[in-house]
């Protein structure tokens, strides 16, 4: 599977990101969670989004973002 990893970011890429994924409106709604600890994903708590069958994301509570960390170096 190809991978491409992005360091950062700009809040209207993300937007834009959302949008091109029908991701959108959930955002918005706070449906969005954690994949790790289900907290609903914002723009000031997001850490990563990843692709494990459909886009998840992390927020960046210590622990989740460690644990996300610990996922991708395996």
């Amino acid at each position: 599977m190809l991978r491409k990893e992005i360091e950062a970011i700009l809040e209207d890429d993300f937007i834009n990101f959302l949008k091109q994924n029908n991701l959108l409106e959930k955002f918005q709604n706070k449906e969005i969670e954690c994949s790790l600890c289900n907290t609903p994903i914002t723009l000031d708590n997001i850490f990563a989004i990843y692709f494990d069958q459909s886009f998840k994301f992390c927020c960046n509570d210590f622990s989740c973002a460690e644990k996300f960390n610990q996922r991708e170096n395996r």
